[in-house]
């Protein structure tokens, strides 16, 4: 019976991180370019807006995680 050798962990892992790392290189370069060509333009929101719009997410969560979370210690 032939059994294939697998490669040490060692240099699963280093291929995973090379990949990883190509990506995140690749992912950058795709950014600045973008950057470079058309920059960002974000819209001018008051931060009390940016306040209600957090306590109303926090709220909302709260309303509908709530019940089931009791449901679960009874």
């Amino acid at each position: 019976m032939l059994v294939k050798s697998r490669p040490p962990v060692s240099s699963l892992l280093l291929g995973v991180g090379r990949r990883s790392l190509d990506n995140f290189r690749d992912t950058m370069q795709i950014a600045k370019s973008r950057l470079a060509t058309r920059p960002a333009r974000y819209p001018n929101v008051l931060w009390s807006v940016w306040v209600l719009v957090w306590v109303l997410l926090t709220a909302a969560a709260f309303v509908r995680l709530d019940t089931p979370a009791g449901m679960l210690h009874g």
